[in-house]
């Protein structure tokens, strides 16, 4: 089985959306972990990056049961299958009633010490914690990159997570749309600590057209990077490729591990 970690619900459609598509068709199991993807608090933290965010998705006081479905339509054009863990995005994470996170300045900079994300983590790292019985051949981890607190967490549990299961195969994919910035690759790596090296997933015309229909069905969310779905398809055909410019996803694994992707 092939398992990858999504900080949020969109972020492995956006980001290995076409090694899904791929591995789908070889007929290779694969499950995306949504992390932080729980039932909101209620009440709902009074601040300006949730009241930003709501105003912008356009899905209402709760919009997790649209993300969810959004997801689910995602998960299916990509045939991948989705696991929801119970921990809410850092926008709604509290503790004794405090927002950890309550602008746009603090998604990019200290995880907090207080902050439950650690606590479930560290409860659930094992794949069998997960509910995961099958074999894991590979893992997809978030490098980072962008910095994002979310992403940051899932990097250093999917680390532990590998160590738990010492034949799995690590990959670091890189964080779209962070990675449109070189420097932003390059702290994410400097911050990892480990000796990288870049490895391609090429990909076909078909399987990246399934990409970009998965990511077409996070209707509440293509707002935040594009003006329209259009501009969506347009950038993503733009930053998808390899050095040859053939359609690709890019990962990043352990140097002397690496070698080319099928």
């Amino acid at each position: 089985m092939h398992v990858f970690l999504s900080p949020h619900l969109d972020d492995a459609v956006l980001s290995c959306g076409g090694t899904l598509a791929h591995l789908h068709e070889a007929g290779a199991p694969c499950l995306v972990v949504n992390v932080m993807a729980g039932a909101l608090p209620q009440p709902l933290p009074d601040t300006p990056i949730v009241r930003e965010l709501h105003a912008r998705w356009q899905a209402g006081a709760d919009p997790m049961p649209v993300r969810r479905a959004e997801d689910a339509r995602a998960l299916a054009i990509v045939g991948a299958q989705g696991l929801y863990l119970p921990l809410p995005d850092c926008v709604y994470r509290m503790h004794n009633t405090h927002a950890l996170y309550p602008d746009e300045a603090s998604l990019w900079g200290a995880i907090h010490p207080d902050d439950p994300a650690h606590a479930l983590l560290d409860a659930l790292a094992t794949f069998a914690a997960l509910g995961i019985t099958q074999p894991v051949s590979t893992l997809y981890v978030p490098l980072g990159v962008g910095q994002h607190v979310d992403h940051r967490l899932v990097r250093a549990w999917g680390v532990r997570l590998a160590v738990s299961q010492p034949n799995v195969r690590l990959l670091f994919y890189t964080d779209y749309p962070y990675f449109r910035e070189q420097q932003h690759i390059d702290t994410a790596r400097a911050e990892l600590g480990l000796p990288l090296e870049s490895v391609w997933q090429p990909l076909t015309d078909a399987q990246f057209a399934a990409k970009l229909d998965g990511v077409a069905a996070y209707t509440s969310q293509l707002s935040t990077f594009w003006a329209s779905e259009a501009h969506m398809r347009e950038a993503l055909a733009a930053h998808f490729r390899d050095e040859n410019g053939r359609f690709a996803e890019r990962y990043w694994q352990i140097a002397a591990l690496t070698h080319k992707m099928g």
